[in-house]
C-alpha cells in the first residue's frame, strides 16, 4: 500500500491497495481501467500500441521502477479526454518514447488531464514537444522528471494555445530544439505556473 502522491511536499493522503498488471494486461494499449482502482506494473512492458485514456476514464498507476515502452514510430500514451494519474514507488520507473511527430511520449487531447506524481518520461525524437504536446487539456507536475529530445521547437513540452501547464515540483530537463534551446514551449494564451526557476531549464513564449 502507498499514497499516489509519494508523499510529495509533505502531503499524506489516503493510503490505497494497488493491482499489479503484466505485459499482457497492457500490450496492445487497450487497457480498460476502473476509476476507483489503483494499478502497478509488475514487468517491464513493450507496448504494440499506443496506451489511450478515454474521455470519463481515469487510469490510476504506479510504475514500480519498470519500464514501459512505446511501440515503434508511436508514442506511449495518448490521454483523450480522460486523466491519468502516474507515480512511481520504486527507483527508476519511466516510460520511454521512440520517434513520433508531436509530443514524443504523451498527447494530451480533448480536455484530458495528466497528474505527474513520480517516474520520469523520456523522449527521443519528435517534431513538436520531445516528450509531452499538450493540444487540449493540462498536465500537473508534482514530482519526478520530464526529459525532452530532438524536437524543432519544445525540446522537453510543447503547451498549444489556451492550454495549461502547472509545475508543482519534479524536473523539466531540457533535450534539444533547431531554433533555441527552449525546453518548453508555450503558444500564446497558453499558461505555465512556475513554482520554482530552478525546475526548469529554459522557457520559451
Amino acid at each position: 500500500k502507498h499514497c499516489i502522491c509519494n508523499g510529495f511536499d509533505g502531503h499524506s493522503c489516503q493510503e490505497v491497495s494497488w493491482v499489479g498488471l503484466n505485459a499482457a494486461d497492457v500490450l496492445g494499449g487497450n487497457f480498460t481501467a476502473s476509476a476507483d482502482q489503483y494499478y502497478y506494473l509488475t514487468e517491464d512492458v513493450d507496448l504494440t500500441g499506443s496506451l489511450a485514456i478515454a474521455r470519463n476514464t481515469t487510469l490510476n498507476l504506479c510504475l514500480n521502477g519498470h519500464t514501459l515502452n512505446a511501440p515503434a514510430t508511436k508514442r506511449a500514451i495518448n490521454v483523450n479526454g480522460g486523466t491519468l494519474n502516474l507515480t512511481d514507488c520504486g527507483e527508476n520507473g519511466k516510460v520511454l518514447s521512440t520517434k513520433e511527430k508531436n509530443g514524443g511520449v504523451m498527447y494530451i487531447q480533448m480536455e484530458g488531464t495528466f497528474n505527474m506524481y513520480g517516474g520520469t518520461l523520456q523522449g527521443t525524437e519528435a517534431a513538436l514537444g520531445g516528450a509531452v504536446f499538450i493540444n487540449a487539456g493540462v498536465m500537473n507536475l508534482y514530482d519526478g522528471s520530464v526529459v525532452g529530445c530532438q524536437a524543432s521547437s519544445g525540446g522537453t513540452i510543447f503547451v498549444k494555445d489556451n492550454q495549461k501547464l502547472n509545475l508543482y515540483g519534479g524536473r523539466v530537463i531540457s533535450g534539444t530544439a533547431n531554433d533555441t534551446i527552449d525546453c518548453i514551449r508555450a503558444d500564446a494564451g497558453a499558461t505555465v505556473t512556475l513554482n520554482k526557476p530552478e525546475q526548469v531549464d529554459a522557457i520559451l513564449v
